[in-house]
């Protein structure tokens, strides 16, 4: 089975690791679907009404700001192994959100289409700033620059890193 369990709560399957497995069990687990997000409740004091993934957080003795937010590498609510949990902010955890499921064309995220007849245009959003990755003649190009960018910006602390970068002028350059 590896370095993690299974644990099956209201037939949906909850992964966490083997160190955490002993403490999960102990917790009565409620399975809350939000849409397509699910997330594991603890239903038992003293921890009730919160997310599993905090209170492993809050087990481990990792004290967090009031801007940190613990978010899910993988974007799967019931995955919550080590491995697929981090500390991030709103943006780093915003920019590991699925499409939107509302859309109403089947472009992949981050490709739009162009006045220009057979052009797609790439473009990536970090803190209400938009960034345009230029345009491409297929779909898969547009997307695979969406996607280069997206690991580009991106770091555990989400993208205030690279953005700071760009906003600020270049060595010996003042505003």
């Amino acid at each position: 089975m590896g370095d993690h369990r299974i644990i099956p709560v209201l037939g949906n399957a909850v992964l966490v690791d083997v160190v955490d497995y002993d403490f999960v069990v102990q917790q009565g687990l409620t399975v809350v679907s939000r849409g397509h997000l699910r997330h594991v409740y603890i239903n038992t004091q003293p921890w009730y009404k919160q997310p599993l993934h905090r209170v492993l957080y809050y087990y481990r003795q990792c004290i967090l700001t009031s801007d940190q937010i613990i978010d899910h590498k993988n974007g799967n609510g019931l995955d919550n192994r080590r491995s697929n949990l981090r500390i991030t902010d709103k943006v780093g955890n915003a920019l590991n959100m699925r499409r939107n499921i509302t859309k109403t064309n089947d472009l992949p995220k981050g490709v739009f289409t162009t006045k220009r007849e057979g052009k797609y245009r790439a473009c990536i959003k970090i803190n209400k700033m938009a960034i345009s990755l230029g345009e491409y003649s297929s779909i898969q190009e547009a997307e695979q620059s969406y996607l280069e960018a997206l690991s580009d910006y991106w770091n555990y602390t989400g993208a205030i890193g690279r953005l700071r970068r760009l906003q600020e002028p270049p060595h010996g350059e003042t505003t």
